[in-house]
């Protein structure tokens, strides 16, 4: 497993932390069986998900690199193979169809924000330990930290990222943006472009706009291979699709050793019902699970 790599400076929770997530009942029955459906990065709420950490990288190298010729050609080559990388990772020399998949987490517990997104107030709201949680997964690659919204915290990423990148690729600035030939020098540039393009798609995982702060949110994120002959077969990841709102919907199925990160269940605001809690203990005792079950201190009428 691989943790969010400091450098990024995206934060990331501590051992003895929560995170929450709002879901329907039946997809606490599908978690509760240790199994996760986790969305396609491009089917997620935000229409510009993916995308934000990119445009802040360009803005950040303009003002890095004074060669405007530089700033240019990087302006127009990192963009075209970040949204290539996207959804086709490059393995061994061949780009193999692929994708990131997210699972959305809340900071917040008992949000009305979160109820209404999720459940339309008639959900679940699950507490997991964020490290027995994070642990608790198969997969051998894992990325996770917190979403930043305002541009204030993104760009101070960035800002100290492209520091590091240059730092070690200092000869990038010492490249004309063409040499008495009219070309771009391509062995440095290259590689320089690689690398930009890997920040830009880190970045995109964690950054989004500010109208959606309110949701709070901590992701774990998934990298998955559907197919590549230079991959072994057992490291690839089956693609399923759901329906919603007559849309087809890409996800994986991401399984966990064990369940011990579940703390507690909280019941949705709107329902009064005796028999909420009575089903989810029954649930429970059937799953052999010693859940604390809790309700919404949430005074809705309807």
């Amino acid at each position: 497993m691989k943790d969010t790599y400091e450098s990024f400076f995206i934060p990331t929770l501590e051992d003895n932390e929560s995170v929450y997530h709002y879901t329907s009942a039946e997809a606490l029955m599908g978690i509760c069986k240790k199994e996760f459906w986790v969305t396609e990065s491009h089917f997620l709420n935000d229409s510009t998900e993916f995308q934000l950490g990119t445009e802040i990288v360009l803005d950040v190298l303009k003002d890095a690199i004074k060669d405007e010729g530089l700033a240019e050609v990087l302006e127009k080559l990192v963009p075209p193979k970040v949204k290539d990388s996207d959804v086709m990772l490059h393995i061994a020399n061949e780009y193999t169809y692929a994708g990131y998949y997210v699972i959305s987490f809340c900071l917040d517990n008992d949000s009305a924000l979160m109820w209404s997104q999720y459940s339309n107030y008639v959900g679940y709201c699950m507490k997991f330990n964020f490290r027995e949680l994070v642990t608790s997964f198969d997969a051998k690659y894992i990325y996770h930290g917190k979403v930043l919204y305002t541009r204030e915290e993104q760009y101070a990423c960035v800002e100290k990222m492209i520091d590091i990148a240059l730092d070690e690729r200092s000869d990038i600035l010492k490249i004309p943006s063409k040499n008495d030939e009219g070309k771009i020098e391509k062995k440095q540039l290259i590689e320089f472009i690689d690398r930009i393009v890997y920040i830009c798609l880190y970045y995109n995982m964690f950054f989004k706009n500010e109208c959606f702060s309110g949701e709070n949110e901590y992701r774990i994120i998934f990298p998955a291979v559907h197919d590549n002959k230079e991959v072994a077969l057992e490291d690839h990841t089956k693609q399923n699709f759901r329906v919603k709102n007559e849309i087809l919907i890409p996800y994986i199925k991401e399984t966990m050793k064990n369940l011990d990160s579940l703390k507690a269940v909280l019941i949705e605001p709107k329902n009064n019902s005796d028999i909420a809690e009575k089903g989810l203990k029954c649930f429970f005792r059937n799953q052999k699970m010693n859940i604390e079950i809790q309700k919404s201190k949430i005074p809705l009428r309807y």
